[in-house]
């Protein structure tokens, strides 16, 4: 199965006991608990900032998972027995990733990290509106993101990152449908 971690700089996990992963290596542990033990991961990359906020020294990762797996209803963290990292994302791909589970798992959306019509970010956050007709700014380096909604179907969605250039800073972003 498929999943999404973020790490510390140095790759290791913030929570409970420290661990240093490597990418490509596979890790397995005997129990998985998702309040104890085990390998945490999120199903929607976006939960991953539940647990990790947004930092500039973060790292994220696509990661395959197996083995027995703890999960709880209603949230898409999970424990597994068996990890491997296969890809780092940046930023701007967690959030693509996130926007991209939201519309393929509609029934499983409902995110924090998705506002209702408008959201602004910090320098290096992440802004992310879904409505009729979404708003959104960001500071430096922030993800901001569009998600068309008409009637509780996606119909459109747009995703840049603040680079002070093509996307300005701290300025509200709102744009008619693309068809």
């Amino acid at each position: 199965m498929i999943a999404y971690k973020a790490f510390s700089e140095d790759l290791s996990s913030r929570m409970g006991k420290k661990f240093v992963y490597e990418p490509g290596k596979k890790y397995k542990e005997d129990e998985a608990n998702r309040y104890q033990n085990g390998f945490h991961c999120c199903e929607n990359p976006l939960d991953c900032f539940n647990y990790y906020g947004i930092h500039r020294t973060d790292r994220y990762f696509e990661v395959e998972i197996g083995g027995d797996m703890d999960e709880v209803e209603g949230d898409s963290a999970i424990a597994a027995t068996e990890i491997r990292l296969l890809k780092e994302l940046t930023l701007k791909e967690m959030v693509e990733a996130g926007i991209e589970y939201e519309i393929n798992h509609p029934e499983l959306s409902g995110t924090a990290h998705i506002k209702q019509d408008t959201a602004e970010a910090e320098d290096y956050g992440i802004a992310i509106a879904k409505g009729a007709n979404p708003k959104v700014k960001g500071g430096m380096d922030s993800v901001i993101a569009m998600i068309w909604e008409q009637e509780g179907v996606i119909t459109g969605v747009w995703i840049g990152q603040v680079d002070g250039k093509e996307i300005e800073e701290n300025q509200w972003y709102q744009l008619e449908e693309v068809q």
